[in-house]
């Protein structure tokens, strides 16, 4: 099975608070970026028309595991901005 991950979410795997706002904020669009890329560079047959993992397609795992909790974290970061009066670039 091939794999979907980026190759820069191995930085994803430290600690946040080891990183700092800036390379983290970073980070998360070089990973980001990954994804859209992959995303890009297959067909739709390929995300869709065939069983990727079991019964799932590679889009539908895709969705799952990226762009959901992707939006999910990033309403997560705004309503925390919010509450903290930081603005978010």
């Amino acid at each position: 099975m091939e794999s979907a991950w980026p190759s820069s979410f191995k930085i994803l795997l430290r600690l946040p608070s080891e990183l700092s706002y800036e390379l983290l904020v970073a980070e998360l669009q070089t990973v980001k970026n990954e994804i859209v890329n992959l995303i890009n560079d297959r067909t739709d047959d390929v995300h869709y028309g065939r069983p990727w993992y079991t019964k799932w397609t590679m889009g539908r795992m895709i969705s799952f595991n990226t762009s959901s909790p992707y939006a999910n974290a990033n309403g997560r970061l705004r309503k925390w901005a919010k509450n903290n009066n930081i603005s978010l670039k």
